[in-house]
């Protein structure tokens, strides 16, 4: 990971962009198999909880997830299938996006008044 932001920054000093910042790279190993759109409001919201599952199935083994933020921020926290996020708790903001190992642990809340458009794609 080190080599790669090196190389960035390299690369930004050759081209004259010594002063902006890049974007850090994601890790996205694994194959898409399901992908979901989520509208965040301002209850506690989990992905669809057979989604995310070998199998597809409720029993079936949870899988890692890309999630994205696509409009308006959200607080979420991977610890809980339960528990509402806070201000408290981690915040992504429109155009970021995490890889959760365990996406069955995901749930999320919208940061603002307006309801936040959150997009998953589920890893094998």
């Amino acid at each position: 990971m080190r080599v790669r932001h090196l190389l960035a920054s390299l690369l930004a000093v050759a081209l004259g962009l010594g002063g902006l910042a890049l974007a850090a790279t994601l890790d996205i190993r694994g194959i898409p198999f399901a992908h979901e759109n989520l509208t965040v409001a301002d209850q506690g919201l989990n992905i669809t909880s057979t989604l995310c599952r070998v199998g597809g199935v409720a029993a079936g083994t949870p899988t890692a997830a890309l999630v994205e933020v696509r409009t308006n921020g959200i607080y979420y926290r991977i610890d809980t299938r339960t528990a509402t996020p806070t201000s408290t708790a981690h915040y992504l903001a429109t155009g970021e996006m995490i890889r959760i190992e365990d996406a069955s642990q995901f749930r999320a809340v919208r940061a603002v008044s307006g309801n936040a458009s959150v997009a998953v794609t589920c890893l094998q």
